[in-house]
């Protein structure tokens, strides 16, 4: 099976068919996109801004779906409202409720419980207003970790490759300058998720 979100089929996408399918790229799996998209726009391929913005949208817009989700009470998100009772969703609705902005900010950065655990902020007492707001703040430092370490990994190569003439050594150092920012960014978002599950057995 091919995966559409390999560095290579997402540029191939976003070449090919351009905005369209760069932003539902990114409501789909936001930060490689992210990444691609502004390293491609530091290339010429497209507009810095718009990546930004489009960046922005592709990120909060799935939350605000899925928050209402749970707030509306749809379908299959009974499930959670029902098993409100049991020890691990109790403790993580009060901190939601008590420490909505640490706790979504963990919810938001985990691969896996970023949909589930959008769609149980929803059956909270948070307010949607208060919720956007939040949204909104760590969307923008989430996007904008990824637009600026893509975009200034495309310039880098620039440099290296083109400039200083050094050709496939560029490309390493660029590689090797992308994956320490992945690590610190991965580093960063597992300590704060560690403190989160600390609090969670308590």
């Amino acid at each position: 099976m091919i995966d559409p979100f390999t560095t290579s089929n997402i540029l191939y996408y976003i070449q090919t068919y351009g905005y369209i399918a760069m932003f539902v790229l990114m409501i789909a799996e936001s930060q490689i996109v992210v990444y691609v998209s502004a390293f491609a726009a530091s290339q010429g391929f497209f507009n810095i801004y718009m990546v930004s913005v489009l960046a922005f949208l592709g990120i909060i817009i799935p939350d605000i779906i899925l928050f209402q989700m749970g707030r509306r009470g749809v379908r299959f998100t009974k499930k959670l409202q029902k098993n409100k009772h049991i020890d691990f969703v109790k403790k993580i609705v009060y901190h939601l409720e008590e420490k909505p902005i640490r706790s979504l900010a963990v919810i938001k950065l985990l691969p896996i419980i970023p949909w589930p655990g959008i769609v149980l902020t929803g059956t909270t007492k948070i307010s949607f207003r208060k919720f956007m707001l939040i949204s909104a703040v760590i969307s923008v430092l989430e996007g904008g970790f990824f637009i600026i370490t893509g975009y200034y990994s495309g310039i880098a190569l620039n440099v290296f490759a083109r400039d200083l003439k050094l050709g496939s050594y560029g490309l390493l150092i660029v590689l090797i300058i992308g994956i320490a920012a992945w690590f610190a960014f991965n580093k960063a978002s597992n300590r704060l998720t560690k403190e989160f599950e600390k609090e969670l057995k308590h």
